[in-house]
């Protein structure tokens, strides 16, 4: 056999396997023939390879044609494969082969040298050529594949028999135990979940059949240790190779590519620059040699330089990229060849039985096909808004929504609360509980469980809550009422206690439920037979959830470390037994801010934007009484736009009341213009309230409004504006007669006004006010009795509710239609007559001395107006810098001025410029 192999004419090559994972390949001997020897196929290789192995056999070529006569077939070695003679005609007709695999066949088939040769028959004897075999012998030859392993390592040759001979599981080792089949068991040291072993069976004395005699056996630890207990015949174990240690040489200094670039190297350099550069100059200009010659030297230096260390790594990775890819390439043709995956799939489905199980399977997958299609365009048909559907809400949402903010990460502390002292006040309780809950426990104090805050929209309740949390710096977890009220029945009362449990779970921490009248409203009477038809499914569940609430409040599982935190607008809504002591111990109004809590919230939302200091923030707490702290938030917003809209560097005093002009009375309306005598009447009327207030206020003290600006644009639903400044809140608290009379007066201005400019040509532009007039006339004498003799006389208001002046409320509006609920009609009817007699009376002398006051200031009256007309607004410094210029009893000359519209300097105008010219004369004078 050793003949045949070593023969120049004959010659065994390896070919590699293509299912061999981790086993390193094997570069194969290149010879000059072009007949090579096929794979034996495994039936013939267990049999020979048990043959082999006998000492004393005849030569194994000769066995191996006796007992198996087979075709002999020309095989050619092009690159590492085996073709055959019309495989090989037809590759080469192949007319997209690329230049590395003509290359790679051209250096497979080298010639191997005659010296090589000779070596390799030396030594040898009894010679036995192909040709000889060929002549005796038709056919192919197989070879077993057990002459390529003696040179491998035992490790190698171990790991190609796991990875290449056939599976044997532990029912059939076991079966072979117990009939002492087992001729050998080879196994390799190492550690892992899983051990390999190569049986080798016995051979059958007689027996013809070509059955495989080495198996491969996979067992667990465990299985192994026991399957070693029960066997006790021979059995070989391999030594795991060790890593061998590498000492690494030491890089050269100097690198040799920096070596390459020697002083021959830069002298050339400096030669070839120096004559770019000249050839640069001769050819043209400066700039133009210039580029020329920067040009010249990147290239040079590109060449000389860059490409001799770039070559290296160019090669390098060059070389990393063709290998990768030509593995790649080798994989994919593996994997379409015969033998490959697809084919190994396609004898499953044709063989294994999954063919008939698929045509069974084809109705079940036509029906899903079509539910997954009719869902799909449910889907599509669903509206852009869409979420999830209420089932599935129910399904996510037993549990709670809330999202805790962990250690009262909420933003938000006492510091940024204002305009709501006396609650802040009532809640620091609460945080000391919260901060240090183990004090409260030793000395056996029941903290507050439960806090309401109600009021009015806007005035801090949320605020309140997240500061609390944000104060003690606890887990915050809020939630919205009406996130408790779903389709579903039950869904309800699992969020609740879904919530508590979070809350419980990582105490002490705040739970805080806004507008808890979506969930608490008072429960119908379902006993009584009138309500029968309003107990229906959505009433159950509220009240589910309700009754629920009711228990994690004050049940019989109540969380101690838990404070529980609700906001409302309607108190009059929410079921008594939530409101009663031991749920809700504290019950905190939020009322609207004062002017101080107005002023202080004007100056947290003021902070937040760019505001001139020339803004007066306390005239505007003062005057917006009853505006909440998010009113005056968006008044601060909204005068920020109109700064932007105006292109202002910063907010400025007439912003802000542009601001507050578009969020009480309403937007400037473009659409409609008055004409001239229209605006005439307008301004004369507004003027004549504003007048007689500050003439009230200059000669007798009066303790009224004064003006603080007119506006004759329309906006709104009104053509004109007339806005005061608000007194002190005491003012308002107890009204004397005197100062009742002097508001009558203002009142009756407006008519006064036009008495005085137009004579007895009045109209009805000044009828609002005196219908206010009227009704404060006749509630002095009847309700108030601030005259004499006392009348007790009780009468609904004779026409409406509502005041004339736009702009922020003033609290006198309140009180003058407050009718003290004496609203039956008098007995009397004598007496009604008398009580309008005198009404008629004060109203008549009132007006009376209000057209006497406007006719002593008939030029200032005359001159307010012209400015309103021009300006088409005057604020109530003007008003009285126009008092002033004109005093009482003036000549009325005004209408012969060229400019009557315009004002002289102000009083600040005039003190800038006696200071201007007082700088320029010392100026002069050094």
């Amino acid at each position: 056999m050793m003949n045949i192999l070593s023969s120049p004419h004959f010659r065994i090559t390896k070919s590699h396997s293509p299912h061999r994972y981790g086993t390193p390949k094997r570069t194969p001997r290149h010879v000059p023939t072009q007949l090579l020897l096929l794979r034996r196929s495994p039936t013939v290789l267990c049999k020979s390879s048990s043959a082999t192995n006998e000492p004393g056999s005849d030569d194994f070529v000769s066995r191996v044609l006796k007992e198996n006569p087979s075709q002999v077939q020309p095989k050619y070695l092009i690159g590492d494969k085996l073709y055959t003679l019309k495989e090989k005609e037809n590759l080469r007709k192949l007319s997209n082969a690329g230049i590395l695999d003509v290359l790679k066949r051209l250096k497979s088939t080298k010639p191997q040298s005659k010296s090589e040769n000779v070596s390799e028959a030396s030594g040898e004897r009894d010679s036995v050529y192909l040709k000889d075999l060929l002549k005796e012998y038709r056919g192919k030859l197989y070879v077993p594949e057990q002459l390529f392993g003696t040179e491998l390592s035992e490790e190698e040759e171990f790991n190609r028999n796991v990875n290449e001979l056939p599976k044997m599981s532990i029912g059939e080792f076991r079966k072979a135990l117990s009939k002492d089949k087992i001729k050998l068991i080879t196994s390799k040291g190492g550690g892992g979940l899983y051990r390999d072993f190569v049986v080798e069976l016995k051979k059958i004395p007689g027996d013809k059949s070509l059955h495989t005699t080495k198996w491969v056996l996979r067992l667990g630890n465990g299985e192994a240790q026991a399957i070693m207990a029960d066997y006790t015949g021979p059995r070989y174990e391999i030594e795991r190779s060790h890593t061998m240690s590498w000492v690494g040489k030491t890089p050269e200094y100097p690198h040799p590519v920096a070596t390459s670039i020697s002083s021959r190297v830069v002298v050339e350099l400096a030669v070839v620059t120096g004559c770019v550069a000249v050839a640069a100059v001769i050819a043209g200009g400066f700039l133009a040699s210039a580029f020329f010659a920067a040009t010249s030297l990147v290239a040079v230096m590109a060449v000389y330089v860059v490409w001799p260390i770039a070559k290296p790594f160019l090669k390098l990775f060059l070389g990393l990229t063709l290998a990768i890819l030509e593995k790649i390439w080798d994989n994919i043709v593996d994997f379409f060849s015969d033998g490959g995956i697809l084919s190994k799939i396609s004898e499953i489905y044709t063989f294994g039985g999954f063919s008939a199980s698929l045509e069974a399977l084809k109705p079940i997958m036509i029906v899903v096909l079509t539910m997954v299609l009719l869902v799909r365009f449910t889907l599509s048909r669903r509206p852009k808004n869409f979420r999830k559907w209420d089932l599935w809400q129910g399904i996510d949402f037993s549990r709670s929504k809330a999202e805790a903010r962990v250690d009262g990460s909420t933003g938000v502390k006492f510091c940024d609360v204002a305009g709501i002292d006396e609650a802040v006040e009532e809640l620091q309780e609460l945080v000391r509980y919260l901060k240090n809950p183990e004090l409260f426990d030793k000395m056996g104090i029941k903290p507050p469980h439960g806090v309401l805050l109600e009021g009015p929209p806007g005035c801090g309740k949320t605020l309140v809550a997240k500061a609390i949390a944000g104060e003690a710096g606890v887990p915050f977890y809020q939630m919205a009422g009406s996130e408790f009220v779903e389709v579903l029945v039950g869904v309800g009362s699992a969020r609740i206690r879904d919530l508590f449990k979070r809350a419980k779970v990582n105490k002490p921490s705040v739970v805080f439920i806004d507008e808890i009248d979506a969930l608490a409203t008072r429960r119908q009477g379902i006993f009584k037979e009138n309500t029968d038809h309003l107990y229906n499914a959505a009433t159950q569940e509220r009240e589910t959830t309700l009754n629920q609430l009711l228990i994690e409040l004050d049940g019989f599982d109540t969380g101690k470390g838990v404070i529980f935190l609700a906001a409302t607008n309607r108190k009059d809504l929410l079921d008594p037994a939530l409101l009663r002591p031991g749920r809700f111990d504290r019950k905190i109004r939020i009322r609207p801010p004062s002017a101080k809590g107005r002023h202080d919230i004007l100056k947290i939302h003021s902070s937040k934007v760019k505001m001139s200091e020339s803004v007066d923030l306390s005239s505007y707490a003062q005057n917006l009484p009853g505006w909440s702290g998010a009113r005056l938030a968006q008044l601060v917003q909204e005068a920020a736009l109109v700064a932007v809209r105006k292109q202002h560097n910063s907010i400025l005093q007439s912003d802000m009341d542009d601001a507050v002009d578009r969020l009480t009375v309403g937007p400037k309306r473009v659409g409609i213009e008055l004409g001239y005598q229209g605006q005439c009447r307008r301004a004369t009327t507004e003027l004549g309230l504003a007048l007689t207030s500050h003439l009230l206020r200059r000669y007798e003290h009066a303790k009224v409004e004064c003006c603080d600006r007119i506006s004759i644009v329309p906006r709104g639903q009104t053509l004109s504006q007339l806005v005061f400044h608000r007194l002190d809140d005491e003012s308002y608290m107890f009204e004397r007669r005197p100062q009742l009379l002097h508001r009558l007066q203002v009142l009756l201005g407006g008519r006064a006004a036009e008495e005085v400019i137009y004579g007895r040509d009045t109209s009805k532009a000044s009828v609002d006010y005196l219908a206010d007039a009227s009704w404060l006339a006749r509630k002095i004498l009847t309700i108030w009795n601030l005259e004499n003799p006392m009348v007790i006389h009780g009468e609904p208001p004779p026409w409406r509710k509502s005041v004339k002046f736009v702009g922020p409320r003033l609290d006198f509006e309140g009180s003058l239609y407050d009718d003290y609920n004496l609203i039956e009609p008098p007995l009397n009817f004598k007496m009604d007559d008398q009580v309008a007699q005198r009404t008629e009376e004060l109203i008549r002398d009132m007006y009376r001395k209000t057209v006497s006051l406007l006719r002593r200031h008939h030029a200032a009256l005359l001159k307010t107006i012209k400015v309103l007309l021009d300006q088409k607004e005057i604020s109530g410094e003007e008003i009285e810098f126009i008092l002033n210029k004109y005093p009482p009893q003036t000549p009325i000359y005004l209408l012969e001025e060229e400019y009557a519209g315009n004002l002289p300097f102000t009083r600040e105008q005039v003190h800038d410029l006696e200071y201007a010219l007082k700088i320029q004369s010392n100026e002069e004078t050094m």
